[in-house]
C-alpha cells in the first residue's frame, strides 16, 4: 500500500479549487433568470422574506435549517436580492468543496488520483449544475466534506483544535441540511483506524483507545454544540417541521408508488463506467485491507443504501453519489494502469488489466458525449425564456403584498414576495398533507394576495369554490386578481 504524506500544504488544493470556481463563473449564465434546480425559488424566497424581518419557522415555513436561509438573508441585506448574489455563495461553495476534496483524495491516494477523481466529478451527473444553482446541497457538502479535512488534518497533527475545528464544520453542516450527516460513519472509521490511515510510522498509529474515545468525544461535543448555538437564533424551530415532510408516511407512501427511484438507475446507467470502476475498487480495498480507499467504500455505500431506501429519490441527489464514487474510480483507474505498466507484475495480471482500462476507456469513450452535452444543456447554454415574465400585478416597494404562487422563483425575478406560510410548495409537502385547501384558505384570508396563480388550484375544488365566492377577487385567464377597494361591493346598510 503507497503512503502518502498528511501534513503537506494545502493551498495548491484550494487555489485548483478557485480556478475551478472561477471557470464555472466565466461560462455559467449565473444573472439569467433560467432555473438551474427545482429548490432555487424556495431559498431565495426564504432569504428574501427573513431580509425583509419575517420569522424563520414562525411566519415562514422551511422544512430545512436555517444556515443557508440566514447566510443568503445577510448577503441580501448587504447586496440587495438577486439572483446572482444567490448563486455566487453556492460557487464560493463550489471552490471550498473542490478544494478540500481535492486535497483529502491527494493526501490519502496520491495526486494522480486526486486529478482523476476531479475530472469525473465534473463529468458526474448533476455536479455542475448545482455547483451553481441557489440550492442548499452543495453549501451542506461544504460543511460536511470540510469537517472530513479537519479531521484528517487533526488525527494527524494531534492537536484538539482541528478536532474541534471538525466537529463545528459538521454541526454547521447539520444546520444547512440533515443529508449532510451521511458522512457521519466515514469519520467514526476514520478515528477508528487511525494508524492504518496514516501508517504506522505516524505519531498517530501509537494512540490507545482510550486516546481515540477522548477525540471522538470531543468532535461529537463540539458537533453539539455549533447544532444549537445556530438552534438557540431560531427558537421556533421544530423536529416535526423539519422531518415532517420528509419522513412522514404519507409521504412515504405517495412516492412508493411513483417510483422516484427510476431517476436513480437511469442516473447509475449514465455514469455506468465509473461504477464498474468503483466496484474493482471495492474489491481491491477489501482485498488489501487499505484503509485509506476504505473510507471512500464506507461513503459510497452508506449513501447509496440511503437513496435506495428513502423516498423519493431526487435527480440533484446523485451528488451524494458522485463525491465517493469518483474518488473510487479514479483508485481503479491509477492501479489499472500501475498494473498495466508494472514489468515485475505476472503476464496474466498485466493482459487483465490493459484489457480492463480498453474496455473501460471504449465504454467511457461512448458516456463522453452524452455527459458533456448534459454539462452544456443544463448548466452553460441556457436561456432566460419564460421566467422573464413578470407579474405585472405585485407592487415590488410593498413587502407587505404578496402573490400566491407555486413558483417562487418566477415571483422573486419580478421583485414580488409570497405569503412567508408558502414559501416552500414543494411536492413533498403536498404528499404529507402540510397544505390542505382549508391551510391555504386561512393563509389568504389572513395575507390577502393581490394575486394567486392559477397554477396553485390544480385538484383544489374548495379553494376554487371559496375565490369565486369571495368579493374579494375576480377570475382572470392567469388566476385570480383581488378586486381594488373601490370597486368591492359593499352590502346596503339597513334602516
Amino acid at each position: 500500500m503507497p503512503t502518502f504524506t498528511t501534513t503537506t500544504s494545502s493551498w495548491p488544493s484550494f487555489l485548483i479549487g478557485g480556478l475551478y470556481a472561477s471557470g464555472l463563473f466565466v461560462i455559467a449564465p449565473l444573472s439569467t433568470a433560467y432555473q438551474f434546480c427545482p429548490d432555487e425559488g424556495y431559498e431565495v424566497m426564504k432569504a428574501l422574506l427573513l431580509a425583509d424581518g419575517h420569522i424563520l419557522y414562525s411566519d415562514i415555513w422551511s422544512d430545512q435549517p436555517p444556515v443557508h436561509t440566514a447566510v443568503l438573508a445577510g448577503v441580501f441585506r448587504v447586496f440587495g436580492p438577486s439572483i446572482l448574489a444567490a448563486r455566487l455563495v453556492t460557487l464560493v461553495c463550489t471552490g471550498l468543496l473542490v478544494g478540500m476534496y481535492f486535497d483529502i483524495v491527494r493526501r490519502l491516494s496520491g495526486p494522480a488520483v486526486a486529478g482523476i477523481s476531479i475530472g469525473l466529478l465534473t463529468l458526474s451527473q448533476h455536479f455542475c449544475q448545482q455547483a451553481v444553482s441557489a440550492t442548499i446541497i452543495i453549501p451542506a457538502w461544504t460543511f460536511s466534506i470540510g469537517s472530513l479535512w479537519l479531521l484528517i488534518r487533526g488525527t494527524g497533527s494531534g492537536r484538539k483544535s482541528w478536532l474541534i475545528a471538525s466537529g463545528i464544520a459538521m454541526g454547521l453542516g447539520f444546520q444547512t441540511k440533515i443529508a449532510a450527516g451521511l458522512l457521519t460513519p466515514t469519520l467514526i472509521f476514520l478515528f477508528l483506524s487511525q494508524n492504518r490511515v496514516h501508517g504506522d510510522s505516524h505519531p498517530a498509529a501509537n494512540k490507545t483507545w482510550r486516546s481515540i474515545s477522548t477525540d471522538v468525544v470531543i468532535w461529537a461535543v463540539a458537533v453539539g454544540a455549533a447544532w444549537l448555538c445556530v438552534a438557540g437564533f431560531y427558537p421556533n424551530m421544530s423536529i416535526d417541521q423539519l422531518l415532517g415532510t420528509h419522513y412522514s408516511s404519507q409521504t412515504w407512501d405517495t412516492f412508493s408508488r411513483d417510483n422516484t427511484h427510476g431517476a436513480l438507475v437511469k442516473a447509475m446507467k449514465g455514469d455506468l463506467s465509473c461504477w464498474l470502476l468503483a466496484l474493482g475498487a471495492l474489491l481491491l480495498s477489501f482485498w488489501q485491507r487499505d484503509c485509506r480507499s476504505g473510507l471512500a467504500v464506507l461513503f459510497l455505500l452508506t449513501t447509496t443504501f440511503f437513496h435506495f431506501v428513502h423516498r423519493p429519490y431526487w435527480w440533484y441527489y446523485y451528488i451524494n453519489l458522485g463525491l465517493p464514487l469518483c474518488w473510487l474510480a479514479s483508485i481503479a483507474w491509477i492501479e489499472l494502469i500501475r498494473t498495466t505498466l508494472n514489468r515485475k507484475s505476472l503476464w496474466l495480471p498485466r493482459v487483465a488489466a490493459f484489457a480492463s482500462c480498453v474496455g473501460i476507456a471504449i465504454l467511457s469513450a461512448y458516456e463522453l458525449d452524452a455527459k458533456v452535452d448534459r454539462i452544456l444543456r443544463e448548466t452553460i447554454n441556457r436561456t432566460p425564456y419564460d421566467y422573464e415574465y413578470t407579474y405585472e400585478v405585485a407592487n415590488p416597494s410593498n413587502r407587505d403584498q404578496f402573490i400566491v404562487t407555486r413558483n417562487a422563483l418566477r415571483a422573486f425575478h419580478s421583485r414580488a414576495r409570497v405569503p412567508p406560510e408558502l414559501a416552500v410548495w414543494s411536492r413533498k409537502r403536498v404528499a404529507a398533507g402540510k397544505l390542505s385547501d382549508e391551510y391555504l384558505i386561512q393563509v389568504i384570508s389572513k395575507r390577502r394576495p393581490t394575486f394567486i396563480d392559477k397554477n396553485c388550484l390544480t385538484a383544489r375544488p374548495q379553494l376554487r369554490t371559496f375565490l369565486d365566492m369571495s368579493p374579494t377577487y375576480r377570475k382572470t385567464s392567469r388566476g385570480y386578481e383581488i378586486v381594488p377597494p373601490s370597486l368591492v361591493e359593499t352590502p346596503a346598510s339597513t334602516l
